[in-house]
């Protein structure tokens, strides 16, 4: 859920006035998305095991998705540079 920023929330920090930064438009939630949250991580684990859970965590196995990184360019954290 995207919703729009409460007066005086967004743009008017310091950092942002001094960046001379546009306030912002919306202002999504994290609290407004769980439920998409929870389904994401019960796809990403059910569909190739790319999630593991351990200590009420649950983390993303990047060695499981061959092409992890490509997007940015970057190795997977166990892989080395070429």
């Amino acid at each position: 859920m995207v919703g729009r920023s409460p007066s005086g929330t967004t743009g008017s920090s310091p950092a942002v006035r001094a960046a001379r930064l546009p306030a912002a438009d919306v202002e999504p939630r994290a609290t407004g998305h769980v439920p998409d949250m929870l389904a994401l991580i019960r796809a990403a684990d059910s569909e190739g095991g790319h999630a593991y859970a351990t200590g009420g965590d649950v983390y993303f196995d990047v060695d499981s998705f061959p092409d992890y990184g490509t997007l940015s360019r970057q190795p997977s954290p166990g892989q080395l540079p070429p």
